[in-house]
């Protein structure tokens, strides 16, 4: 009976103390996110194809950018990172897909696709977008900074190159 006494103090400090461990504050959900398309991709027939093939490069992003979550800029050179609002897919990949939709609606008479090109495809020319700012600033003002630039198909010289904010 003696080493029951001795054991039951044991468990009634665990017991006591297991609660202080455990905490029963509920733990916020993870919301996600992804970027849409301005319209969805009209379907070009084969003679609305004629024009050519457009191939849209994959999206380049800042390495700040290149995480799940969402990133604030809460000051100048000052960034927030929530654990709780991230996307839904690679931002960079995002970019990218809904870049590809757009154009494939902005030019129903190109066939445009997303890097790599299948073989045997030629491009008639290449579409590149390096994005330097984008996300939530300060009071919830949403900016998107970067570069488009439309390349030749079989070399580097741009075509047509702009900076958009």
């Amino acid at each position: 009976m003696s080493t029951r006494l001795r054991l039951s103090p044991v468990l009634l400090l665990v017991a006591l103390g297991l609660p202080g461990c455990v905490s029963l504050k509920r733990t916020p959900e993870a919301r996600f996110f992804y970027l849409r398309s301005v319209a969805e991709p009209a379907a070009a027939t084969a003679a609305e194809a004629q024009g050519g093939l457009v191939a849209v490069m994959p999206a380049r992003l800042p390495g700040h950018l290149q995480r799940p979550q969402l990133v604030t800029e809460v000051a100048p050179g000052e960034l927030r990172v929530d654990e709780f609002l991230r996307w839904a897919e690679p931002l960079d990949e995002g970019t990218t897909r809904v870049l590809a939709e757009n154009l494939a609606k902005l030019l129903p008479g190109q066939r445009v696709v997303r890097f790599p090109v299948r073989s045997g495809a030629r491009a008639r020319c290449r579409v590149v977008l390096d994005v330097y700012d984008f996300g939530l600033h300060g009071r919830g003002e949403a900016r998107l900074a970067g570069r488009w630039a439309l390349l030749r198909p079989d070399r580097e010289g741009a075509l047509a190159s702009q900076a958009v904010e």
